[in-house]
């Protein structure tokens, strides 16, 4: 679970402190000067509080302690003034998409101590969009790292099996190493989605494969005409939609089990040591 709001200090429905609602910070701490004499007068002047407090049986007995919570000096410090209250700071929805999911993406890797994400990039606006959301995460812990986030940096160290005095730099230097993405082409596909795809590895820096996989769903085909002595065609060539569609599921079935497979053995591929196998990631 990763809860995406944020901490507030609000004084009479006034904003005067706020955190940050997408952050890799394990611990974050919020401070506002407030003057509670200000809460007390606000709530007495409200009436339903006052006929509420009125009608109560509860009587509560006031004991008087010889008690400050602050020094004398700092009590009647002329120089501490309440905190002046602000504007909540809102994220655009597209802000929210980039972070949110990257936040939760992280949180995830670090604690099952996982390899990195493999990803079936098709070249189509859904894969590019999760692929950007994988490169938003690599943002945020570069910017982390930069600030000096020690927890950050012990835990990207320890999912890219690196040394103990590496810093990533850029975001391609993390995603280089836990993210994977591979193009799964057939001769329907595009020279368009094949394009984009290799570009898009190329300028986030993902660990990227292109391959065509006519072979094994001529192979799946094959089986089925043995089988049942009948073979399926495409719509376009004069097939059924019930074929057209059974078509279509077997390169979408493929890619999956091909999904799985590269995403179990790409690591052992690159030579990763002590490495398990990838967090596949869909974008349906």
């Amino acid at each position: 679970l990763y809860y995406d709001g944020c901490a507030l200090i609000a004084v009479n429905g006034k904003i005067v402190g706020q955190g940050s609602q997408f952050s890799l910070k394990d611990v974050e701490v919020v401070t506002a000067t407030v003057d509670l004499e200000d809460v007390r007068s606000y709530r007495a002047a409200v009436m339903s509080r006052s006929l509420q407090a009125a009608a109560t049986d509860v009587r509560y007995k006031r004991i008087e302690v010889p008690t400050e919570l602050a020094r004398m000096q700092e009590r009647f410090d002329p120089s501490v003034t309440p905190s002046i209250p602000r504007d909540v700071f809102y994220h655009s929805p597209e802000e929210e998409i980039a972070l949110g999911p990257a936040c939760w993406l992280w949180d995830y890797i670090r604690r099952c101590n996982g390899t990195g994400y493999f990803l079936p990039l098709s070249g189509g606006i859904d894969s590019c969009a999760t692929s950007m959301i994988v490169y938003s995460m690599c943002n945020l812990v570069v910017k982390e790292a930069k600030e000096g986030n020690e927890q950050v940096l012990k835990d990207i160290r320890k999912l890219t099996r690196n040394e103990d005095d590496w810093v990533p730099t850029k975001p391609q230097d993390i995603s280089s190493k836990i993210f994977h993405t591979c193009f799964m082409g057939t001769e329907n596909s595009s020279k368009q989605t094949r394009g984009r795809s290799r570009e898009l590895s190329e300028k986030i820096g993902s660990y990227h494969v292109d391959l065509n996989m006519d072979s094994l769903v001529s192979s799946v085909v094959s089986l089925f005409e043995v089988a049942t002595g009948k073979k399926p065609i495409f719509k376009i060539f004069g097939g059924s939609q019930i074929e057209n569609l059974a078509l279509q599921n077997i390169q979408a079935r493929l890619r999956m089990v091909l999904a799985y497979l590269f995403a179990q053995l790409l690591p052992w591929v690159r030579g990763i040591k002590n490495s398990g196998g990838l967090l596949v990631l869909g974008s349906a």
